[in-house]
């Protein structure tokens, strides 16, 4: 039987590295290429990443209104 891989979650950490990358442009530089949205124990924060990275790579200013603006229009998903 093979081994089914089960990753760590910490919701505590998780939600700080969130906090960190709100804050911190240069965070976001060094979070964005080690972790993807999967990686996060729960799909909400998985999401806020997301949004987070989409943000950044646009060009915007990454904030907490700019990332609950972009969550709840959907920005960046498939169905737009």
């Amino acid at each position: 039987m093979p081994q089914q891989h089960i990753r760590p979650s910490d919701v505590a950490s998780e939600r700080a590295l969130l906090g960190c990358m709100l804050f911190d442009p240069d965070a976001i530089d060094t979070v964005a290429p080690l972790l993807i949205p999967d990686d996060f124990s729960t799909a909400r924060h998985g999401e806020i990443f997301k949004h987070i990275i989409q943000l950044h790579n646009t060009g915007e200013f990454v904030s907490l209104a700019g990332v609950h603006h972009a969550l709840s229009k959907g920005w960046g998903t498939e169905d737009e």
